[in-house]
């Protein structure tokens, strides 16, 4: 059984106890009246998504028998009827002790290997996580089923949680006045829009439905947002950051106002990026993750300091090196590699590089080997915060990922002043130092081209940035 250090063992005795509790089974036949729920059928594929499983599903647990309440990948007649006999519920043990439970290979667990959910349905794999009302009862179980075995994570079993907990807000809200809402110290992302609201765009800011997008309005926000003042004005990459209220707590909410495919998939790397630094995030990151519904809005804890600029960018260099030195502690990781072979080609077909530089950087990359290292992708001093605490903190991670190592000092390198010779003397000297001038050199190019992409009117400003770049590659190919 794959518990976590420190968790009970099922006591199927408590089990039953707790199953039959009057106030529990009243607060179930209550939510049971709700029907079913599109909006946790819709959360539980999210769910087989994020952590790979075939089955997940909401399930209340009565006296004698088990519901979904919402689901996917439940296999027919299971499918239809949406109901199973208690005998046969992983999830009851959830309910019994009232904390998360998982079993690795449940065929091989004394208590479940002969349940028929084992035997008979090809249940291999569990992990369950109580959904517990606002007045304290377990009225059921958020899970997620393998057919195979697996050795749950804690990463997992905290998203479980997350899910869970999300499921316990969505009872209360449905059944209670409108707007309640459960607060929990933790969400993952979801796609719940209860709140109508729509997006104004500052005064002055880009049109983010031109060049090739529309205008993107969100149709809601998580119970108990609000939202004050933009933040800047500024459209940056397809998104608008505005100040906010959580509540009462002073939140930053990043919204993705350009409904095009890459402003997306920077959106969609920055929520996991945050998710990765956890409920605790590392000395430099300035934002603790609160919510994201997956889509268009990410919800970050607020005081992130002031922005920095080109004076402090020795400090913001410190960063970026103690920002290589860390691992995401969470299985997203090996989604973050980059592709640098896709990039070049993207960059070749757009003629944003030669035929000749494609050529030279694809060998360029290929003599770099396989060493790679955490990034933020699109480092430069306004990216970065004084944080309360006096530490430079960093935001705005919708580049992050494993890049060849020196990705971020070719930003910064990028970023500065032409004239400014002692910032770009002092980062080649960091690169030759940690003698990483090759997956530099194709990290410079690379991010030029980037940026020449995003913001053609600074070309001239890239101009110095990319000579070098194409002097140095040159020079190594």
């Amino acid at each position: 059984m794959g518990q976590p250090p420190g968790t009970v063992v099922p006591d199927p005795v408590r089990t039953a106890r707790v199953v039959r509790d009057g106030a529990r089974l009243d607060a179930v036949a209550r939510f049971r009246r709700l029907g079913d729920d599109p909006w946790c059928d819709r959360l539980a594929e999210d769910a087989c998504a994020r952590l790979r499983v075939p089955v997940a599903g909401l399930a209340l647990v009565g006296r004698h028998r088990q519901r979904f309440v919402g689901a996917h990948g439940l296999p027919e007649p299971l499918c239809t009827a949406r109901e199973i006999p208690l005998a046969l519920s992983l999830c009851q043990y959830v309910v019994g002790e009232g904390t998360p439970l998982s079993f690795d290979d449940a065929r091989r667990d004394p208590l479940v290997h002969d349940n028929e959910a084992v035997t008979d349905l090809g249940l291999v794999s569990y992990a369950g996580a109580p959904v517990t009302t606002r007045a304290g009862l377990v009225v059921g179980a958020f899970c997620v089923i393998d057919r195979r075995p697996r050795a749950w994570t804690r990463d997992d079993l905290d998203q479980v949680a997350d899910y869970a907990a999300l499921c316990a807000a969505r009872l209360d809200g449905r059944h209670g006045p409108a707007g309640a809402g459960h607060r929990t110290g933790r969400a993952r992302p979801h796609r719940v829009a209860p709140e109508p609201l729509r997006l104004v765009v500052p005064a002055g800011a880009p049109d983010p439905g031109a060049p090739g997008g529309r205008l993107w309005r969100p149709t809601g926000l998580l119970p108990g947002l609000r939202l004050d003042a933009p933040v800047g004005g500024e459209l940056r990459d397809g998104e608008l950051t505005w100040a906010g209220r959580l509540h009462g707590e002073a939140v930053v909410v990043r919204l993705l106002a350009a409904d095009r495919p890459a402003a997306r998939a920077r959106f969609a790397r920055a929520v996991d990026a945050y998710v990765a630094f956890g409920p605790a995030p590392v000395p430099f990151v300035a934002g603790r993750y609160l919510w994201s519904d997956n889509d268009a809005v990410l919800v970050l804890a607020g005081d992130a300091g002031h922005q920095l600029g080109p004076a402090d960018v020795a400090e913001v260099e410190a960063a970026a090196v103690q920002l290589s030195a860390w691992s995401p502690a969470t299985g997203r990781s090996r989604d973050w590699r980059v592709d640098y072979g896709r990039i070049v080609d993207r960059h070749e077909r757009r003629g944003r590089l030669t035929a000749d530089e494609a050529h030279r950087l694809r060998r360029l990359v290929a003599l770099c080997g396989p060493v790679r290292t955490f990034a933020h992708g699109a480092l430069t001093p306004a990216a970065a915060r004084r944080l309360p605490s006096g530490r430079v903190g960093l935001t705005g991670f919708g580049r992050s990922g494993y890049h060849l190592p020196g990705r971020d000092l070719a930003t910064l390198l990028l970023a500065a002043d032409p004239g400014d010779h002692a910032t770009h003397d002092r980062l080649l000297r960091r690169v030759l130092d940690a003698d990483i001038l090759e997956p530099f050199t194709a990290s410079l190019l690379l991010a030029a081209a980037e940026m020449q992409a995003a913001a053609p009117v600074a070309w001239a400003r890239l101009r110095h940035g990319r000579r070098l770049a194409t002097r140095l590659l040159y020079r190594l190919g």
